[in-house]
This record gives structure tokens, C-alpha cells and sequence, in this order.
């Protein structure tokens, strides 16, 4: 299997700042120490999932799930540990090192990725047969150059129900992963069905280059079929994380530091070709927050190019206010009623569009006259400074906020101070608002040597070598008791064995078990707690033993009352009991800090 020198990770990771990565996928806010976000692992309506810079290591108090910037991109993009390495790698510039095995055992993600660039060849080639005529004249209709069709690989998906099927199925493609791929509908008797069937394919890449999904354009004269399939949701393919064309956009965009906004795969082709080429489109489905947080991280400024219908600009509305929740700049196209960007693109050509791009109305002002709330009603007014207010709610930026609703006062000729009543009348009420937890909740333990157990783990986790040795000499896995512990402790003196100095981070790595790595997360995170460690270990290690020793004892008093009248067993138990005692009272002697100078008796 392929296997990446220690070294080369140690590098890979330093050399991606976890908050960088994170603040990436998630609204990050800073309070403390530490970064605050909902967990992208479970649903939560308050923020406990945390990222500690000065640790590199994220961890979600509600789900317990933890682990560094590796671990967190394996879990959140779900890949395998090499293909996140890999694609860390990748965003840090850093040569990937590898050792290739005989063998590599690919994920179920990258299956599926090879089975839809597999999709993508065959609808390609089908393109260029003879039976695709009606989709190579539709094409040539809407002004799609050869080149455009070669770059976006689009192609057609014929009318036959089992094209794409019959292609698997010769491949020996599994059934488990033909369900799994969303390339195909299954009927109640388990039978199989191409998905797309007489249609225009678009492949729909993700930012990792992989083939994620399809939108298919019907050519059929049935009016009650959808004009537009899209792909479902599958473990490769999710539709509120990509965006269509921004794998291809996304250095143009930097670049830029703008990107065009479109709603579909058409329009983006028409401007991507006409040389626009910093746009992206939805993916067929609603623009969501996880789409703006993705645009941030490429640009500050965001022009909607959106139909100039009615429900166009509706859904410039909504995408507007959720790109300025994450603090983007937001303008938006205007064009004559009855056009979209891709008939107003070919009527009036790319210097007159490049000019509305420049002359884009910014939003407050695009709000101002969509609304006309001169002409409008007071009830009418009311409900749509309502929907306003509540929308701004969402803008994490207290000063950006309050500069909003300022200007929306003077369009809508209403006091600020009324919108701020409402603003803080819904915050009462709501509980929709980012509450962060600050601190991990008290712990509960049943007694001292539980406590003892809970920070000798801790303490294992910090850097000096003298707290390994100590425990491993003196402190044998089974003294943790409960089943976690023991298994965390297990997994800590296996991995000392090999690299006595090995640190936390390169540590949680080599924790293949989801449960102990997310433990041991949270016992570095709350490791700085630890106020004087050599006195916390030694009192710990000095409770274990007398916990251990006073369970022996007890134990030898009820041997010697089972012993009855035998005088030899109860003379031995006697012996033993009177050696356990003194043992005891030599605890608090060899609990001293002389014992980190001390040679150590040799493990087993």
C-alpha cells in the first residue's frame, strides 16, 4: 500500500495552519484563545466545535469528534488518510514523498470518482456517434464552440435505459456500488435504470478535480419531464459544497478577486467562452450558506449576473444576503426585462457586458429598486424590513451590520433605531444566534482514582520522555480500569515503543481507532490546564497505587473469612496483607519528584 515517510506528514501538516483549512469550510469565530463553529459533523444549533491554534487540533464538544488538519479534511471531504495528505500537499505546495506497496486500497469516495470519470468517457464518445444529432444541433444553437465542449468534457447520454448500465456491468461493476453512485434509479424489484437518459451532460467537477456529478439538459418534447436532472447527493457528489465551473474558475478568480455569479450550466459556458472566465454557476440546486463560505475563499466581491424575471431576482435576494453574511462585497447585474445573461451576452456582445459587469448596482441599492419602498404600502414596508432585518441578523460583523441597516433606514425612511428594536426583538426571542461554549462542561468522576486515571492520560500527552518512562515502568494498562482508558493507554505505550518522543499531533495520526483518537483530541486540548504537572502525576500515579493496594486488601479480608479454621491459608493471607500495608505506607517515599532522576525498573 502506499505509505508517506513520517517526515513528509510533519512537513504536510506544519505547513497548513489548521485554522487557515478550517476558516476554509466554516464561519470561524474568535473568542479566547480558540476558534467557535457549528460542528460540520452533526447538527447543532450552538457552536461547540473548536479549533486551537496553538495546538493545531480541532474538537467538537457536542459529537466528541477531534484529530488536526489532517484528520479533519479526511473526515470532512471523506477521503482516505493518504488522499488527504495528498491534497494537503497540493494546497501547501509541498512534494509528496511516497513509498508504493504492492497493493492500494482506494476508498469508497475515490470508486466512485473513477466510475464517474468512466460515465464522463463513455457520454463523451457518445456524443461524437451517430444518434446524438439532436444534442449536437442544440449546441450549435445556443452558440457552444467545439473547444467549450472539449474543455467541459460535455456529452450526451442516449435514450436506451441501460447504456451506462450495460458499460458497468461489463466492467463487473458491484451493485452496491452502482446504487451508491446516483448514476443510476433502481426499481422496487432491484432492478437497475440508467439516470440520465436523452440528454446534454455536463460533468460537475470538485475543487480536488474529480468527476463529482452530472447535470443533464433533456432534449425531449415531454413537457412533464424536468429540463434539468441533476446528480443526487452521494458520499462524492454534495451539492451544497461545489459549485459549477469553480474548479475551472478558481485561479481566475484569485486572480480577479471577483467572481460572476450565474444560475446555470448554460450561461456559465457563454461566459466562461466569451472570456469571462472568473464565473461560476449553482449546480442545480438552491445557492446555500456552505456555497458563499466556499466563494470567500477565493474572492471579496461577488456580482450577480442572475435573469432579470421575477424569480431571478428573488434569488438574487437570497443569494445576496448570504454572500454578505460572509463578508463579501455583493453587486448585481442589471439586464432589460425578458433577458438572462447568456441572450443579453449575444445581443449586446462582451464590451457591453464587461460594462454593466463595472456598472453593477450594489446590493443596498439593487434592494432600493427592486422594493421601490417610496411606493410602497406601510404594511408591505413593514413585513419586507421584517425579512431585512431578519436577514441581516445572520452578518457576523457587529460594525458591517449596524453600517447596513444605517443605510436601509435612509432608502426605506425609517428610523435606525426602530430597525435595531427589531433586530434585538428577534434575538430574544430566537435562539438562532451563535452561542459559544467556552469551556468543556465539568467533568463528573466517580472518585479520586478515576480523576487520577483522566490526567495521567493527560500528562502522557505532553512532551517530556520522563512521564513515558515512569508509566510504562510502573504503571501497567489494566490500572486505568475502565475499557476507553485501557485502550487509550494501550495505544499511548505501543506507540512510546516505537518513538519514545513523539508528539501529540504526530500521535493522534497514528490512531487508527475514531473513538480513542477523538479521547485523546480532547485530553491535549485540555491539557493546558494541567497547572504543575510532575506534582499532578506523581499525585496521580501515588492514588492509583493505594486505590489498587486497598482493593487487594480488601479483597484478603474476605479470603480470610472464607478461610475458616485454616490456620496455614489464614497465616499466609496474613503475610500478604501485612506486606501490602507496608507497601502502602511506602507510597508517599517513592512518589517524590527524586523518582524523575531514579533508574527505572525495566517494563515489560
Amino acid at each position: 500500500m502506499v505509505r508517506v515517510p513520517e517526515q513528509t506528514i510533519e512537513r504536510i501538516r506544519d505547513g497548513n495552519d489548521i485554522v487557515d483549512v478550517i476558516g476554509g469550510y466554516l464561519q470561524l469565530t474568535k473568542k479566547g484563545q480558540n476558534y467557535w463553529a457549528r460542528c460540520p459533523f452533526h447538527d447543532e444549533k450552538t457552536a461547540s466545535f473548536s479549533v486551537t491554534p496553538a495546538k493545531q487540533i480541532f474538537y467538537c464538544f457536542g459529537c466528541h469528534v477531534g484529530g488536526n488538519v489532517i484528520t479533519f479534511i479526511r473526515d470532512y471531504e471523506k477521503l482516505t488518510f493518504f488522499e488527504a495528505v495528498k491534497m494537503l500537499a497540493e494546497r501547501a505546495n509541498i512534494p509528496l514523498e511516497i513509498d508504493e506497496g504492492p497493493t492500494t486500497d482506494k476508498s469508497e469516495v475515490a470508486k466512485l470518482a473513477e466510475l464517474h470519470s468512466q460515465a464522463a468517457f463513455l457520454y463523451v464518445k457518445k456524443l461524437r456517434e451517430k444518434g446524438s444529432a439532436g444534442a449536437i444541433e442544440y449546441l450549435r444553437r445556443r452558440g457552444i464552440t467545439d473547444e467549450t465542449i472539449h474543455n467541459f468534457q460535455i456529452g450526451y447520454a442516449p435514450e436506451a435505459w441501460d447504456t451506462l448500465l450495460t458499460e458497468f456491468n461489463r466492467k463487473r461493476v458491484s451493485s452496491e456500488l452502482l446504487d451508491l453512485s446516483g448514476l443510476f434509479t433502481k426499481s422496487e424489484s432491484g432492478r437497475f435504470f440508467d439516470r440520465f437518459r436523452n440528454r446534454i451532460i455536463f460533468p460537475i467537477w470538485d475543487l480536488q478535480g474529480r468527476i463529482a456529478g452530472f447535470g443533464g439538459r433533456t432534449l425531449s418534447d415531454d413537457k412533464t419531464e424536468a429540463k434539468y436532472l441533476n446528480s443526487p447527493e452521494t458520499p462524492l457528489y454534495h451539492k451544497g459544497r461545489i459549485l459549477y465551473g469553480l474548479a475551472q474558475a478558481q485561479k481566475a478568480i484569485r486572480n480577479a478577486q471577483t467572481v460572476l455569479i450565474v444560475e446555470g450550466y448554460m450561461d456559465f459556458l457563454q461566459l466562461w467562452q466569451a472570456g469571462f472566465q472568473n464565473t461560476i454557476a449553482g449546480s442545480g440546486t438552491a445557492f446555500t450558506p456552505d456555497h458563499a463560505r466556499l466563494i470567500g475563499r477565493f474572492a471579496k466581491k461577488a456580482v450577480l449576473c442572475y435573469d432579470s424575471d421575477e424569480a431571478g431576482q428573488q434569488a438574487a435576494i437570497k443569494t445576496g444576503f448570504l454572500l454578505l453574511a460572509k463578508r463579501l462585497e455583493v453587486a448585481v447585474l442589471e439586464i432589460p426585462p425578458g433577458e438572462d445573461p447568456d441572450s443579453f451576452l449575444k445581443k449586446e456582445g462582451k464590451e457591453t457586458f464587461q460594462k454593466q459587469i463595472q456598472q453593477a448596482l450594489p446590493f443596498i441599492g439593487f434592494l432600493e429598486k427592486h422594493f421601490q419602498p417610496i411606493n410602497m404600502e406601510s404594511r408591505k414596508k413593514s413585513e419586507t424590513l421584517q425579512m431585512i432585518v431578519e436577514q441581516a441578523r445572520s452578518f457576523q460583523d457587529a460594525l458591517f451590520q449596524e453600517f447596513f441597516l444605517r443605510e436601509i433606514s435612509k432608502r426605506f425612511q425609517v428610523t435606525f433605531e426602530s430597525l435595531m428594536n427589531e433586530l434585538r426583538r428577534g434575538r430574544q426571542g430566537a435562539g438562532s444566534e451563535l452561542n459559544v461554549i467556552v469551556t468543556p462542561k465539568e467533568k463528573n468522576f466517580q472518585n479520586l482514582a478515576d480523576a487520577s486515571r483522566y490526567h495521567l492520560l493527560q500528562i502522557l500527552l505532553l512532551p517530556e520522555e520522563k512521564y513515558r518512562r515512569i508509566s510504562q515502568a510502573y504503571l501497567p494498562v489494566e490500572l486505568f480500569e475502565h475499557t476507553l482508558y485501557i485502550q487509550t493507554a494501550k495505544a499511548l505505550y505501543s506507540a512510546f515503543s516505537e518513538n519514545m518522543h513523539i508528539d501529540a499531533a504526530e500521535l493522534i495520526d497514528t490512531i487508527s481507532d475514531e473513538g480513542i483518537r477523538s479521547f485523546l483530541t480532547r485530553l491535549y486540548l485540555e491539557s493546558d490546564a494541567l497547572v504543575n504537572p510532575d506534582k499532578t502525576f506523581l499525585d496521580c500515579m501515588r492514588h492509583l497505587e493505594e486505590q489498587y493496594i486497598q482493593s487487594e486488601l480488601a479483597a484478603l479480608q474476605v479470603n480470610m473469612i472464607a478461610a475458616g479454621n485454616d490456620e496455614a491459608k489464614i497465616l499466609r493471607l496474613m503475610r500478604q496483607n501485612q506486606e501490602l500495608t507496608n507497601k502502602k505506607k511506602e507510597l508517599s517515599r517513592i512518589y517524590t519528584p527524586q523518582l524523575f532522576e531514579a533508574e527505572l525498573p525495566e517494563s515489560d
